[in-house]
């Protein structure tokens, strides 16, 4: 049994407060603040009122000319941080697609409590507490998005989530025929409000089944549900009710999340919601060998297309898919492979080339590499992986001088596209 050493530790711990005294702290100039996104303020006419609003890019947004979903979140000085972040972390880890999260700021406890509720159908409850989410929804439908639309670029997929009272927000969002979401997140949601009076409306909507041919927008919308170990929220009764309008039906989802509490339950239940936007999304490359051949993995990527979200082969799929073919000994049927991807894939064939001739730079084997960086040079043109690549294959060649351009040409591109840190720095030889 390993001992815990005190003496050393003490010793240790005295050293170091020894080392920080004689150093001291270090100045404001070598500090860099981490940011997960920005914060605005614009003046809503719709609210008569300064209103705050957060935005968090995807990485190497800055790169491209594509257009993402978007995932609106209410109450974001509460949630947005841990939204924006997880969502970041997702998808460098291949298991979302990139999007844009907006934070929709509610700006004290009256404000949020007022803007995710409707007043009372008891006229013995009602309050001015209560009363503001049609002109809060308006607000964000015709105001907010249109800002966001101009802005950034954004494409026609929009999700919102809410927790809570930001939950019966989302709810009611849904039962909206006008609403510019088609997916839903409510995460412990209050459907207790108003004597489960969202309940009945969620029972007069039609059915709605997958087995017809040409889905109504109702049908495309996607909705989920969480619960935590909570009493009185009403979600039971709210699920029973939703049940038989989902027949056989693939877009909505119910989870129980009896380990965590109301407080408690915010960023799982978020991460449940996000894996219900995008099931299964995105392997690795020794998942990809179970599959098949290179035709079957391809298949599996344009059946993510579907999800809400859609898909793109990034550089980490790019990544993934190319040690997949050296492993499944595919590396001669590369002209082909590439061929497909131009076809099937054609944004994504100049990194997947990349990515092949760095399993070739790895096998030592020069020539096949430089085949393949050569033939995606005017299309790689601004990609600082590309640069990368070329300048490994000179320093393979005995040619340092020529690759040391290649290398500072590849950190100057992914400056400018505003990669992060680890990716700048993993463009060094």
């Amino acid at each position: 049994m390993t001992h815990f050493n005190f003496r050393f530790a003490l010793n240790t711990f005295i050293a170091v407060l020894l080392f920080l005294s004689a150093t001291g702290p270090l100045q404001a100039a070598d500090t860099t603040k981490v940011t997960i996104g920005e914060e605005y303020w614009h003046n809503s006419k719709l609210l008569g009122a300064a209103r705050k609003y957060q935005v968090s890019l995807p990485e190497r947004y800055e790169g491209n000319s594509r257009k993402y979903p978007s995932l609106y979140i209410i109450d974001s000085d509460f949630h947005f941080l841990h939204v924006a972040s997880s969502i970041k972390h997702l998808t460098r880890m291949g298991k979302l697609p990139p999007m844009i999260v907006v934070g929709v700021a509610t700006l004290s406890d009256f404000d949020y409590v007022y803007h995710t509720t409707w007043q009372h159908s008891n006229p013995k409850e009602q309050s001015a507490e209560y009363g503001g989410i049609k002109t809060f929804n308006n607000y964000i439908s015709n105001e907010l998005i249109p800002i966001i639309d101009k802005a950034f670029r954004t494409n026609n997929q929009r999700a919102v989530a809410g927790y809570s009272l930001g939950g019966l927000f989302v709810l009611n969002n849904y039962l909206d025929s006008t609403s510019k979401f088609n997916a839903f997140l409510a995460m412990s949601p209050s459907v207790w409000f108003d004597n489960m009076s969202i309940v009945q409306r969620f029972k007069q909507i039609p059915t709605i089944s997958r087995d017809v041919s040409n889905l109504d927008k109702a049908g495309n919308k996607r909705l989920f549900i969480s619960v935590a170990n909570e009493q009185g929220m009403g979600v039971a009764e709210l699920v029973t009710a939703i049940k038989p309008k989902f027949k056989d039906n693939s877009n909505w989802a119910f989870v129980s999340i009896p380990e965590e509490n109301h407080f408690s339950t915010a960023l799982p239940a978020l991460l449940k919601g996000l894996e219900f936007l995008a099931p299964n999304y995105g392997m690795d490359a020794g998942e990809l060998l179970a599959l098949g051949d290179y035709n079957a993995a391809l298949n599996y990527f344009e059946s993510l297309q579907q999800q809400w979200g859609g898909f793109q082969i990034e550089w980490l799929q790019a990544y993934q898919f190319a040690k997949y073919v050296f492993w499944s000994e595919q590396t001669n049927k590369i002209g082909e492979i590439l061929k497909s991807i131009q076809s099937r894939f054609p944004d994504a064939h100049a990194q997947i080339a990349i990515q092949l001739a760095n399993g070739w730079l790895k096998k030592n084997q020069l020539e096949k590499a430089d085949a393949l960086i050569a033939q995606v040079k005017l299309a790689a043109k601004k990609m600082p992986e590309w640069y990368k690549a070329k300048a490994d294959l000179l320093t393979a060649q005995g040619k340092p001088e020529l690759a040391k351009a290649l290398y500072l040409r590849a950190n100057e591109l992914a400056k400018q596209s505003k990669w992060s840190a680890w990716e700048v720095n993993g463009l060094k030889p």
